[in-house]
């Protein structure tokens, strides 16, 4: 697999922060130094040259569990044979949790959410382990109950205090409810856990982004840069980090990096079409009026291909 050259890609973007080990250490949104984020004059005398290569999937799978977004994606199409079968094995098995918990799958694949929580609350009920437990969280967040999901990650973590993937997820639910700091804190938990939690690094920038804390969600962002992505899921969370750090930077009025950063982006996904509308605001910054139309009319024109009767789109 593609990996980032060995310059630590925070240390090029961020002069001052340091790699390895000793970026490790976590910092307080009110204790970062100006380093941190170089003023605009700094960067403008200075142009940064990226060295950036964007990661292909690494063939390895994901050390924890499903996380709320994707759960239950990888189980297999189910057909009426199958789905039978597995009725009758509840049906024959009524004390056997583990058919519980197939039939909930296949009742979740089939968009039966509320028979799947059914199922998933059986198997709990029977054998309160861990798997069983996350699969009813998940499966409860899929029919809008935090709540319910919320008292069940808190249960599984009384088992296992550590497990990555429920403290993730609390840090979803807590940002759902506009509780940053708590959702802060379940991430940093995660990532403590997991150090290479790719989403949980990247919704704990999110968090600080969305907190507006801006310097240390560009730090956050920064680590998700330094982590191998592990699934398509996370490939792509790892191009919106570097979009987003391009945004924070058009923020805080640092034209020239965040150019350099959305010509990257644009060169791993030439139809991002965010990216090429926030590089014609940088270039409209920098004086290139014409290159700037380029990039609205790419932006534009890509906003149709994806949705062709959006009017907004289309000029209708």
């Amino acid at each position: 697999m593609s990996r980032l050259p060995s310059v630590c890609l925070i240390a090029v973007l961020l002069p001052g922060v340091g790699c390895g080990a000793d970026s490790a250490t976590r910092v307080d949104s009110d204790q970062v130094s100006e380093a941190a984020a170089p003023s605009m004059s700094q960067q403008s005398q200075q142009p940064v040259q990226l060295p950036l290569v964007v990661p292909a999937v690494a063939a390895t799978e994901t050390s924890g569990a499903a996380d709320e977004e994707d759960a239950f994606e990888d189980a297999p199409a189910v057909d009426p044979a199958t789905l039978a079968a597995l009725e009758a094995a509840v049906a024959a098995n009524p004390e056997d949790a583990t058919a519980h918990r197939r039939l909930g799958i296949a009742l979740h694949k089939l968009t039966r959410r509320v028979e799947a929580v059914e199922q998933f609350e059986a198997a709990v009920e029977i054998d309160p382990s861990v798997r069983h437990l996350l699969d009813l969280a998940l499966a409860y967040n899929t029919v809008a109950r935090p709540s319910d999901a919320e008292a069940v990650y808190e249960r599984l973590l009384t088992i296992e205090p550590n497990h990555a993937v429920a403290l993730h997820n609390l840090g979803n639910i807590a940002g759902k409810r506009a509780d940053r700091q708590r959702a802060i804190e379940f991430y940093r938990k995660a990532i403590a856990a997991d150090p290479q939690y790719l989403m949980a690094q990247f919704h704990l920038a999110r968090a600080h982004e969305k907190a507006e804390q801006y310097k240390q969600a560009y730090l956050e962002y920064g680590k998700v840069l330094e982590m191998e992505p592990r699934t398509p899921a996370e490939l792509e969370l790892f191009d919106d980090s570097l979009y987003r750090m391009a945004s924070l930077d058009i923020k805080m009025g640092e034209y020239v990096r965040a150019g350099q950063m959305l010509v990257e982006v644009i060169r791993a996904n030439p139809k991002h079409d965010s990216a090429h509308y926030s590089y014609g605001q940088v270039l409209l910054q920098l004086g290139r009026p014409e290159e700037a139309q380029k990039e609205f009319e790419t932006h534009m024109q890509l906003l149709s291909e994806q949705h062709p009767k959006n009017p907004m789109s289309t000029g209708e």
